[in-house]
């Protein structure tokens, strides 16, 4: 008799049941897909200079249009992805949190296998049918206002695809959480945990390690492989952030190669595995389950430790961060430990909804406690010698360095993005920077310290990251060693990335801060100009460039790759430092017409004005800023300054401890600021 059920009869009886929420749906769906998109395509119009430039409007469409339909564009419509998702769930299988539901569902002739698939396709067809007619409105409203082409058209059909994606992640992580709960308030509350528990645990992880180990680099943590597929939530922001691009419609903000196909595979997977699990657990759902908090008692511990840890823990962190970090983490241990005892008493309560059952469970109780206690003992002393550790020199393949107090070289080459930059200065003669990160400092050192990030490549295995303290003239040693190899030199310096073609245009500042720019200059003069300044680098003395203060800089714009079959415009700027024995450059400089101004002539000068540093922090009433017009006193105090007080000048802003600033006011209006010491 149960094989004969006709599902279409019971799921047209089950949509009846909620039929408030299909008109919610419909509604919904209908202001935030075509509606919304009247009102963004009209904005969009009246933001453009000529409203009648259908042309530009489609190159506008063309990126942006199908972002409306996966929520790229149009965050509601990624909020109504999870709610509906949610709503889906709850409103199908809440009759499981009823025991008098619960019993008249289940007496009758149907499995409940079937129970589940009714309920379960009921859920889909609410959300995918307003879903799927309202984006095909929304597509054919951009074909009315002559946005739409066969390309678009078919992006508009990949973003309907990934909203669908965020919607069953949604539901099917519901769908679970209402298996594991017997109410409908705990249901939602395990949604929320389900959601983003993967990602929230690498987070806390993460935020462990920042804490507590000294040489880990933030920026190149190892868990940003894995973030973006950690959770639900990780997963759905790949679907949601999927956007338009030169290379087609991408997955998530940073697609790389393959991590399109793993996000698909590690979605389907779990949206595989969610749904047997769902599924397996309605079979052996027991009917006393309903009302309760949970509907298996006996994992109540193991949730319970599961949640009271990295919650207690989190806390804990936050609170240190929120009093100020100072390398002593006695406060950390203590309101971890006492937070584990209370989010213990909360989850209790909610378990039995009695206050005097709160300090049951002693059992999950104190395994959350020596969890927590054990994970911040772990972290506190490195059980793990994380920071210790370093791989063995003949197990290395390749090495890179960079300094942090070295700002010598402008790497918007390469995005100023860390793991580039030390990917692009590896080198296999590695021994003196080896030797520089095995004298590594500790934090307490009071020396004079700088702070180098390490990439260990090994033979076999990933890339290694690690930052370190080691002292500054070790630091020198080691670079000195290595500038005495020019193809390092060409390594370590983004300029050699850019050929003599690739030029814009040059602009020329001197101590006078104001950069001049170098428009009569010919092509040829340009590539000549990059190439000396090459030359000179190549040639120049290791401590010229780390230890002496430049003359001037040399500001250069660049556009990579241009060729007919790529004429684009986007250009970016870079800066040269030129020193006193950057002979071919300044002579080149000098041919072209521009002579580099050393000093201040005391002729431009209007005024000078004196501020102490006192003044400005305003610590003491009584000193006072002093402005000085005479030409003799102007004299004076420009014989007195040199370029290592211009600060703007300076190839890194390491100097500190000013005791007063200097303001020149130049007749022809403009200002310029400089910074003196101690010994002035």
């Amino acid at each position: 008799m149960t094989s004969k059920i006709s599902y279409p009869k019971f799921i047209i009886e089950n949509l009846k049941h909620r039929a408030w929420l299909i008109a919610f749906s419909f509604i919904a769906h209908f202001l935030i897909l075509p509606v919304y998109t009247l009102m963004y395509i009209d904005n969009k119009k009246s933001l453009l200079p000529d409203p009648s430039n259908v042309k530009e409007l489609k190159e506008w469409a063309f990126y942006n249009f199908s972002g409306l339909l996966n929520g790229q564009n149009n965050f509601f419509l990624a909020i109504l992805f999870f709610g509906m998702g949610l709503l889906c769930a709850v409103t199908g299988f809440s009759y499981l949190h009823s025991k008098v539901k619960q019993d008249f569902y289940h007496s009758m002739y149907v499995t409940r296998k079937q129970w589940f698939l009714i309920s379960y396709i009921s859920g889909l067809l609410i959300f995918l049918v307003p879903f799927i007619v309202l984006s095909f409105c929304t597509i054919l409203i951009g074909q009315v206002n002559g946005l739409m082409n066969l390309s678009l058209f078919l992006y508009c059909l990949r973003a309907m695809l990934y909203g669908i994606m965020v919607f069953f992640l949604s539901y099917h992580t519901s769908i679970l959480a209402m298996m594991l709960t017997g109410q409908v308030i705990t249901g939602v509350l395990a949604y929320i945990v389900l959601l983003v528990y993967g990602s929230a645990i690498l987070g806390l992880v993460e935020a462990l390690c920042s804490t507590f180990l000294h040489t880990w680099v933030a920026n190149l943590s190892p868990f940003d492989s894995i973030l973006r597929y950690s959770s639900p939530a990780a997963l759905s922001a790949n679907f949601i952030g999927a956007n338009v691009s030169e290379s087609g419609m991408v997955l998530g903000l940073h697609n790389t190669a393959g991590s399109s196909f793993r996000i698909w595979g590690i979605t389907l997977l779990l949206l595989i595995i969610f749904f047997i699990a769902s599924l397996l657990l309605y079979k052996k759902y027991p009917a006393e389950a309903a009302e309760n908090a949970l509907s298996f008692s006996k994992i109540g511990g193991m949730i319970k430790t599961l949640i009271s840890i990295p919650c207690a823990l989190a806390i804990g962190l936050f609170s240190n961060a929120f009093i100020g970090y100072s390398g002593k983490n006695h406060w950390l241990f203590i309101i971890s430990l006492l937070f584990v005892f209370l989010i213990c008493f909360i989850i209790e309560f909610i378990y039995h909804h009695d206050l005097k059952m709160i300090v049951s469970g002693k059992l999950s109780t104190g395994i959350s406690l020596i969890g927590v206690l054990f994970v911040l003992c772990i972290f506190q002393f490195d059980l793990f010698g994380y920071d210790s550790y370093i791989p063995k020199e003949d197990s290395l393949k390749s090495m890179s360095v960079h300094c942090y107090d070295n700002n010598y070289y402008d790497y918007q080459l390469y995005n100023h993005d860390m793991k580039i930059i030390l990917e692009k200065t590896t080198t296999t003669d590695f021994h003196a920077f080896y030797e520089l990160a095995k004298k590594q400092k500790s934090t307490k050192d009071t020396s004079d310290l700088s702070n180098i990030v390490v990439r260990f490549e090994p033979k076999k295995g990933r890339p290694i990251y690690r930052s370190y303290d080691v002292d500054r003239q070790d630091m020198i040693l080691a670079f000195e060693s290595k500038y005495k190899n020019s193809d390092y030199r060409k390594q370590e310096n983004p300029i050699f990335n850019i050929h003599k073609n690739e030029v814009d245009y040059f602009k020329l500042e001197d101590i006078y801060n104001t950069p001049l720019s170098m428009d009569n200059l010919t092509v040829e003069q340009k590539s000549n100009l990059l190439m000396a300044y090459k030359t000179d680098f190549l040639n120049a003395d290791f401590h010229t460039l780390i230890n002496e203060d430049p003359i001037a800089k040399l500001y250069m714009g660049y556009t990579l790759e241009r060729d007919s079959k790529n004429p684009t415009t986007d250009s970016f700027e870079t800066r040269l430092y030129l020193h006193k024995d950057f002979s071919n450059t300044l002579s080149l400089l000098k041919d072209y017409g521009y002579t580099i101004r050393e000093k201040i002539d005391p002729k431009d000068v209007l005024r000078v004005l004196y501020v102490p540093s006192a003044l400005e922090e305003q610590e003491d009433s009584a000193i006072t800023q002093k402005e000085i017009v005479d030409p003799k006193e102007i004299q004076y105090v420009l014989d007195h300054l040199s370029l290592y007080d211009n600060q703007r000048l300076l190839q890194s802003n390491i100097h500190d401890g000013a005791s007063a600033t200097i303001l020149l006011t130049l007749k022809t209006g403009y200002e310029i600021q400089f910074s003196l010491f101690e010994d002035k």
